[in-house]
């Protein structure tokens, strides 16, 4: 065997893809291009771990709040190279996704990529049927909402994210972040994730089983505050 065939072939990169659609959550956004989209010297690496696109139905696609607007996107035609399609939420889960958006995600999902939605993303991937039948999660506030629009989707609302193999939902936007860690564990090891966790500055690994929140009643004390303190030892700066 000739040296160059017995050297090992170099791993493919994995393209992710995320579909912005208006109104996009601008905090899911960023999560993605953290996660997926940044080199990584601390590893070695002067290129990222992933391929990211992003990609939109429209040229120009406004954000959440309207405070920003994402041009130079690709058109949806980018999913068909997404080895992972990511969808983040919107505000407006009730308004229906758009045909050609539907139909990008059935046809991504068809030939076997990995499907993945952020926060209320969940709600774009019940609508093309992606979740029937399977565990899925949102966030805690549009959990009555979802159940009502997709009861054949077993939701399970007090998760910070469900990881069904092939098609994965997190809860809030920071669960977003959680998400994608354990996407870059499965994918890559946990010392690689640990690094990007590192990096962001963010807990190394939250179970995706974990609560969302605990309600808890705040304790009924008195105030702590050393302001009092502070302002009487002001005014007596010039005394023994």
């Amino acid at each position: 065997m000739s040296q160059g065939s017995s050297q090992r072939a170099p791993r493919p990169v994995h393209r992710v893809v995320v579909l912005v659609d208006d109104g996009v959550n601008p905090f899911e956004v960023g999560v993605a291009t953290e996660v997926f989209g940044l080199p990584r010297p601390e590893l070695g690496r002067h290129a990222p771990l992933y391929e990211l696109t992003l990609c939109a139905p429209a040229p120009d696609i406004r954000m959440n709040q309207g405070f920003f607007s994402l041009g130079a996107c690709a058109g949806l035609d980018a999913v068909d190279a997404a080895d992972t399609l990511i969808v983040p939420g919107r505000p407006d889960n009730v308004v229906p996704r758009s045909g050609p958006v539907l139909d990008a995600l059935r046809r991504t999902y068809a030939r076997g990529a990995r499907i993945v939605g952020f926060c209320t993303g969940a709600f774009a991937l019940a609508e093309a049927g992606l979740l029937d039948g399977r565990r899925a999660t949102t966030h805690w506030r549009w959990a009555d909402e979802f159940r009502a629009l997709h009861p054949k989707v077993l939701l399970t609302p007090d998760v910070l994210f469900v990881d069904a193999g092939d098609v994965l939902t997190a809860a809030g936007s920071a669960a977003a972040l959680d998400l994608g860690l354990h996407l870059v564990r499965r994918d890559h090891g946990a010392e690689v994730a640990n690094s990007v966790s590192r990096r962001l500055v963010f807990a190394a690994h939250r179970d995706g089983g974990q609560r969302q929140f605990v309600e808890r009643p705040l304790p009924q004390v008195p105030d702590a505050s050393l302001a009092p303190l502070l302002a009487w030892a002001q005014e007596r700066l010039d005394g023994p």
